[in-house]
């Protein structure tokens, strides 16, 4: 056994390949540790970079990024002998098959281990880059390294080796292999559904053979500075985990050496029917037989290429074995995604799809990855190259042919998700199935995504003409796409490859604002996919002459040869990419990333000596507000009563005005304008006459926002055809220096050299200057607010407070609101086509602003508002407003509810889509926040 574990040794340590993987680890983590501009799993936020438990985090996720490293070593030390044609000397000599089967798999699992010590040397070279941020590094603890080793690099490695092992040694199978590995991400995948219950989390904890999910239910509660101090130790749980799998591991191993068998297995021979020297062969006349002329296009032929080749692709076994492993994997994440810590909800059709692009659509890519190389190359692998390449048939056919048949089949795989998706529906007893919305999202926008990665696919196998080399620089590439834009601050749909703005779908407003965008940059795309089209085309191989020299002579040929159709191409990307540049760089400018910093540094350092200056405080608003819901516009006039309640005279005001209006004019009589910084939104006024204690001044605000063509990203979401929803803040200026521009993350602060930002003021009742704001604003406290606002004739608008008239004039709908009791300084505005369920509880009316299609639960909500009303007013006092509402939004904010007095907006899934409440079971209702608002 000895002998066949040192020849590994010798054999790998000799080998380019483990070094290359060992640098290649080392370079990752070195750049994790030394910069933000990569992450491995995720950033560390406080921690220190060079932490115990991140260096143990790191051992984790690396032990999961070398699963394919593993797999190599494995699959070659198995296979070697069989690919090398050793195996029949070995089968017939005189070697143990305990020491030839034991040996080779502890000699290659060992080396398996090697490459995983990039994370203890790339964590230790790090922090001497000289880049690197020193306070971002403590002290060199080596528990964390050791206790990396033990809890995931060495069992991670262990456990799929064992699995690579025995497949390769028992299929002997590079394909079958790679599987194995995929089974292993299944299995991680599949634990991740069952973190979302706390009532299943142990089922978690079994089922990830990498140990995740244990690890990261232990960490969960702890603070810095543990992980300062120390990762997560071999205990519970984790402990657990890791002796389960590697006894499963085991008795792997062990059941599949009692199989193998240094005999070859005998092979069916078929026997061809001996021909009868009697027997007559009878022949027919010649039939004439219309022949296609298949050296000009013809749509049939083309027709017959794809399907031919599109048969080739989904009958393939390994294609099945690949896309039946990412179906598993989806169905299980679908069934397990309803139940999300005890509380199920409805399997909406975007929830279902959301699933679906989150745990399938990494096997989509590994079989653009895979068949985008077995399509170019089967031919050759089969021998047949040369008689194809002396066929009349015409290349673009055999190029376009092999082109469509790689879509088709991705469009096929997603329309079996779809069915899969209804399926789940129909099982969880919802039957709104929006076949569109399945339909716009996979098979449109998706599907128009991974077309575009099939011809930069096909363009790396036919222009670099190596299999191996054109599979490395597509993963190469797909990665450095995604990275490489934000890491160089540009932030343009523009330049990253296939790259469509960002889009979230409701079922309030469709893919409502998204639209526009998405239709010029898919277009925008296209078209350049079909000039690298031309382009790939021109290097397509036929014949023997493989030179670089003689290819470059042929692709020179063909582009000559089809320039008009090329130049014609070329102008409408040109026009087409001039159009999306102006829309999105003239009629709507953006920042890029680093902008935004540039500009949230500046304002610091211009404008932080004002943060104390006193200024007057808002105690009274009248809002007149037009909304045209369907251009995504709004224009509104704010007369804002504003009172200095210092004893310091105010002499000037100042403003941070709101970055999303496009205009934002500021009238105050007796003023005179000292600055105005239009790139940091910052102005000074100074009064001619000072405020003195208990003098007020009224200021107005004129504010409009106006959408043309449409944007890179869509920057203003709230303001759409159904469902707009936008704060007062979000249109009107704040008084004085408004510390939430700021940049919050302490790391990027030191790397910018500015200021330590203060922790919050101890809890002191003395301490008046900290307690004379609150968490909603510094230029307010209790205000009065009365609003008059319009929208389109089939909406209803809603603002704080009670509805005192509503009226119809000039083809809109007018509301005027106004509150019953002074409120906090935040509130909204909202117009969408709502159904209104009331219900009056004393003399409070209860409302719930929903759309049709999540009726589910409204009398629910009416009764939880009932309930929710009973109780806190037993128990907290009385409450003041004579509303209380629920409303629901789209789905765009990153938050799921918020309570503005006197209204809780909703949206999301939160109680709108949760499973009907069972009253006969007496289970706990939904407590509705009430936000009182009274001072």
């Amino acid at each position: 056994m000895w002998k066949f574990i040192r020849y590994e040794w010798k054999l790998w340590l000799k080998s380019p390949m483990l070094w290359i993987f060992l640098l290649i680890n080392t370079l990752l983590v070195m750049g994790a540790v030394s910069s933000d501009n990569v992450t491995i799993g995720g950033g560390v936020g406080s921690v220190n970079k060079n932490a115990p438990y991140v260096v143990e985090f790191y051992y984790g996720v690396m032990s999961l990024i070398c699963l394919l490293m593993t797999t190599a070593f494995m699959n070659s030390s198995a296979n070697r002998d069989f690919t090398n044609g050793m195996y029949q000397f070995i089968f017939t000599s005189p070697i143990k098959k305990r020491d030839y089967y034991f040996g080779k798999f502890i000699g290659a699992s060992t080396i398996a281990i090697i490459p995983l010590l990039g994370v203890s040397i790339g964590s230790l070279i790090g922090p001497f880059m000289p880049w690197a941020q020193p306070e971002r590094y403590g002290a060199v603890v080596w528990n964390g390294h050791l206790q990396g080793l033990i809890c995931f690099g060495i069992p991670n490695t262990l456990i799929a080796a064992v699995l690579l092992y025995v497949l390769a040694i028992t299929f002997r199978s590079n394909i079958v292999s790679f599987i194995g590995a995929m089974l292993l991400l299944v299995l991680y995948g599949v634990s991740a559904g069952f973190t979302r219950d706390i009532e299943k989390e142990w089922l978690a904890n079994l089922l990830d053979p990498f140990g995740f999910r244990p690890e990261s239910i232990m960490a969960k509660y702890m603070t810095v500075d543990e992980k300062n101090a120390h990762g997560v130790s071999l205990g519970g749980a984790l402990l657990i985990n890791r002796i389960i799998w590697l006894v499963i591991s085991a008795l792997i191993l062990t059941l599949v050496y009692f199989k193998f068998s240094f005999t070859l297995k005998n092979q069916k021979i078929k026997k061809e029917k001996e021909k009868k020297d009697d027997e007559v062969i009878q022949t027919n006349e010649p039939k004439d037989h219309a022949y296609t002329i298949i050296h000009r296009f013809s749509f049939s032929a083309l027709w017959y290429l794809i399907r031919f080749e599109t048969k080739a692709i989904i009958k393939n076994p390994t294609f099945i074995i690949i896309v039946v492993i990412g179906l598993i994997n989806l169905i299980v994440s679908l069934t397990s995604f309803t139940g999300r810590y005890g509380t199920d909800q409805y399997p909406v059709t975007y929830d279902v799809i959301g699933t679906i692009q989150g745990s399938f659509y990494l096997f989509l890519i590994g079989i653009i990855t895979f068949y985008s190389g077995v399509l170019v190359w089967k031919e050759r692998d089969m021998k047949i190259n040369e008689i194809q390449d002396s066929t009349p048939v015409q290349t673009a056919m055999l190029f376009v042919s092999k082109l469509i048949a790689m879509v088709f089949s991705i469009a096929l795989i997603l329309g079996l998700t779809i069915i899969i998706g209804v399926i789940t529906q129909s099982l969880f007893g919802y039957y709104r199935f929006q076949l569109d919305v399945y339909i716009k999202s996979l098979l449109v926008l998706d599907l128009l995504s991974f077309s575009f990665l099939v011809v930069i696919a096909l363009f790396f196998h036919y222009l670099i003409n190596n299999r191996y080399i054109a599979y490395f620089a597509f993963v190469a590439f797909i990665i450095l796409n995604q990275f490489i834009w934000s890491a160089l601050k540009i932030s343009t749909n523009m330049v990253k490859f296939g790259a469509t703005p960002s889009v979230v779908y409701s079922d309030m407003n469709g893919f409502g604002p998204f639209v526009p965008s998405l239709v010029w940059f898919n277009i925008y795309w296209f078209v350049f996919s079909v000039i690298v089209g031309f382009l790939i085309y021109s290097f397509v191989l036929r014949g023997q002459e493989t030179g670089l020299r003689h290819r470059l002579g042929q692709s020179k040929y063909i582009l000559v040869k089809n320039k008009l159709v090329i130049g014609l191409c070329v102008i409408v990307f040109i026009l087409c990419g001039s159009f999306v540049y102006y829309n999105t760089k003239v009629l709507n400018k953006y920042d890029s990333e680093k902008e935004l910093e540039n500009k949230q540094v500046d304002y610091e350092k211009q404008y932080k000596k004002y943060e104390k200056l006193v200024q007057p405080r808002f105690y009274k608003y009248n809002y007149n507000i037009d909304i045209m819901p369907y251009d995504r516009s709004v224009v509104a006039t704010v007369e804002a009563w504003a009172r200095n309640i210092s004893t310091t005279p105010v002499t000037e005001l100042h403003f941070t005005l709101p970055t999303i209006p496009d205009s934002v004019k500021i009238l105050i009589r007796g003023s005179k304008l000292k600055l105005n910084d239009k790139r940091l939104h910052y102005r000074i006024y100074t009064l001619e006459k000072p405020l003195q204690l208990n003098d007020s001044v009224l200021i107005t605000f004129n504010v409009s926002k106006m959408t043309r063509g449409f944007e890179n990203e869509v920057s203003f979401t709230q303001l759409t055809q159904n469902g707009t929803f936008f704060n007062n803040i979000d249109i009107i200026p704040t008084f004085g220096y408004n510390k939430g521009y700021e940049i919050g993350d302490k790391n990027k602060r030191v790397k910018l050299k500015l200021p330590k930002r203060l922790r919050m003021p101890k809890l002191n009742e003395n301490d008046l200057a900290s307690r004379a704001n609150t968490y909603i604003s510094t230029d307010a406290d209790w205000v009065e607010v009365n609003t008059t606002i319009s929208t389109t004739p089939d909406q209803i608008a809603i603002a704080p407070g009670s509805l005192i008239r509503s009226w119809k004039a000039n083809g809109r709908n007018y509301f005027n609101y106004r509150l019953d009791q002074k409120s906090l300084d935040f509130y909204s505005f909202i117009s969408a086509r709502y159904l209104v369920a009331r219900k009056k509880w004393k003399d409070i009316d209860l409302e719930v602003y929903y759309i049709k299609e999540h009726e589910y639960n409204v009398p629910n909500m009416l009764l939880s508002l009932e309930k929710s009303l009973e109780y806190y007013t037993a128990n907290f006092g009385k409450y003041y407003h004579r509303q209380c509402r629920i409303i629901e939004f789209p789905r765009y904010s990153g938050f799921a509810q918020v309570a503005m007095s006197p209204r809780m907006i909703l949206t999301r899934c939160f109680m709108w889509l949760r499973m009907r409440w069972d009253t006969s079971t007496g289970r706990t209702r939904y407590a509705v926040p009430v936000c009182r608002g009274q001072k």
